[in-house]
């Protein structure tokens, strides 16, 4: 489960209904991906949007998990890189400066979405916001910084990628970027599935 390889080994009955709900939260309880229930089992409204609501919040962690990591190394890139001998770790570059709104932005995503306790609410509210704070990345991380003086490629004045990268370089370039969208994709699975073994945990009578 943590890894992602599947191991052929027995599976008490018990842990099997937890994995089978776990699939059924991963795909979203959509009428495909969600196995048959009971007619007075069956999920409401409410309970589908709960379930969208833990998928969003699931791929806002990971993805700012990732924010976070290429916000810290693109300093330490370029400090060694174009601030060698200047002592300078971050120079309000437009990127940058942009990345890090983005990252505050979800922040507040987080934080708004901890400030209500009622799930229903809760849900609809975090939904709403969501859209914003994902409508802002194409435009905050690409628009954006494209517009202003930059030391990125691409910025204004400055020559694309393609110009001035060696093919080599853009083939290592683009698969890696294949590479973590790929990593992104498990590590988000993983934590769904995490989450629903929780909730249903949670549900369980004890005895």
């Amino acid at each position: 489960l943590g890894t992602g390889i599947a191991v052929p080994v027995p599976r008490p009955p018990e842990v099997a209904a937890l994995l089978d709900d776990a699939n059924v939260l991963e795909a979203g309880l959509t009428e495909a991906g969600a196995r048959e229930l009971p007619a007075e089992a069956a999920p409401d409204d409410n309970y589908i949007h709960l379930v969208g609501e833990r998928l969003a919040l699931e791929a806002a962690r990971v993805g700012a998990a990732f924010g976070i990591l290429g916000l810290v190394t693109g300093i330490v890139w370029a400090r060694f890189t174009w601030y060698v001998g200047q002592g300078i770790w971050w120079n309000f570059d437009p990127k940058q400066t942009m990345a890090a709104v983005q990252l505050l932005i979800y922040g507040a995503y987080f934080t708004l979405r901890a400030s209500v306790e009622e799930p229903e609410k809760r849900a609809r509210i975090a939904a709403v916001y969501n859209l914003f704070a994902a409508a802002c990345v194409p435009f905050l991380l690409y628009v954006l910084p494209r517009q202003m003086e930059s030391l990125h490629p691409g910025a204004e004045g400055n020559p694309a990628f393609s110009d001035i990268t060696h093919p080599i370089m853009r083939v290592v370039f683009y698969a890696a970027a294949i590479g973590f969208i790929g990593l992104f994709w498990v590590l988000y699975t993983q934590r769904v599935r995490l989450a629903a073994l929780n909730e249903r945990a949670d549900d369980t009578p004890k005895p």
